[in-house]
Parts: C-alpha cells; structure tokens; sequence
C-alpha cells in the first residue's frame, strides 16, 4: 500500500487515497464472487450436499466483503446450477 500514499503530503489525502483502493477493489470482489457464483454448475457425479456447501460458501464470501445478496439471487443461481434431472 505504500506506493499508493508515499507521494501524498497529508494523512488526510493518504486515508483518502486508500479508502478509494478498498472500495475499488471491493467492487472488483463483488463482482467476481458473484460472477463464480452463477457460474458453479452441479457435476453429474456430485451430491446435493457438496453442490450445496460451495453455493453457501461463495455466499459465505460475498457477505464478509459487506456486499447485499438478495436470497432471491442466491435461489435463482442455485436452482439454475443443478442438473435437469
């Protein structure tokens, strides 16, 4: 983080400067683990409980970086991965 605050010349602008770095990056999380979210699909060899364990984990992972999922979201995207079978 130094190089982001060591041509700053007040703690103001310094704290600024890396509350834009969270946020930035925070979003970019966001999206990612959103993005994998809807993207894990259930294998034909895996059981409902694994399938289950990864969904709750990338939520798990999505609220810790204080991002909201609506449980309407996280049903849609779980129902949507598993198999038509």
């Amino acid at each position: 983080m130094i190089p982001y605050v060591a041509n700053l010349a007040s703690s103001k602008n310094m704290y600024a400067a890396l509350v834009r770095l969270y946020i930035i990056n925070n979003i970019g999380q966001a999206m990612s683990f959103k993005n994998e979210l809807c993207d894990v699909k259930m294998p034909r060899n895996d059981t409902m409980d694994s399938y289950f364990m990864r969904k709750s984990q990338l939520r798990d992972k999505i609220q810790t970086i204080d991002e909201i999922i609506s449980k309407r979201e996280l049903v849609t995207t779980t129902l949507n991965g598993l198999l038509d079978s």
